[in-house]
């Protein structure tokens, strides 16, 4: 079993169509403006029966007020919801 790591653009991932068995984003795509596009780049790159596994920060998290106050970070991220929607 080969791993790679790739450093990039996670809306233009530098990688085929149907490449990738697994994508992980952790922590990472509630940083991306156009998180959108980047879910769809992690879609366009899985193999069929490919999987992503992201580990995020939702919304209702980033907006209690210590986070707010320890670290920061875009106000518009999504929900759980939305993200599964995207």
């Amino acid at each position: 079993m080969d791993a790679a790591v790739w450093r990039g653009r996670a809306e233009a991932l530098p990688l085929a169509d149907a490449s990738m068995d697994a994508v992980f984003a952790l922590q990472a795509l509630h940083h991306v403006p156009d998180w959108e596009a980047a879910l769809a780049e992690c879609a366009r790159v899985l193999r069929p029966g490919g999987r992503l596994y992201a580990v995020e920060s939702l919304a209702p998290f980033l907006d209690l007020p210590p986070m707010r106050w320890l670290m920061e970070h875009p106000t518009d991220r999504f929900t759980a919801k939305r993200f599964l929607e995207g």
